[in-house]
C-alpha cells in the first residue's frame, strides 16, 4: 500500500468534484482526500503515481481550458 500527495491545482468545489469522481472509478485505492484550500491531492492504495494519477490529474486539468 502507498501513500501517494499530489499538488493540484485546484480552484473550486467544482474542481473538487471533479476530481474525486475519477478517484472514486480507480481500481485499488482505499481512500482519498482531496483538499482544494491546500491544492492537495493524497490518496492511499496500490496505484502507480506516474501512470494513474497524472492521468487523472491532467483529465482535471483540461476541464478548466
Amino acid at each position: 500500500v502507498q501513500v501517494i500527495v499530489l499538488n493540484a491545482n485546484m480552484r473550486c468545489q467544482e474542481c473538487r468534484e471533479r476530481v474525486s469522481k475519477v478517484l472514486s472509478k480507480m481500481d485499488n485505492l482505499l481512500d482519498y482526500v482531496v483538499d482544494v484550500i491546500q491544492g492537495k491531492v493524497t490518496v492511499r492504495g496500490s496505484v502507480d503515481p506516474k501512470k494513474k494519477m497524472k492521468r487523472m490529474l491532467s483529465q482535471k486539468e483540461g476541464k478548466n481550458k
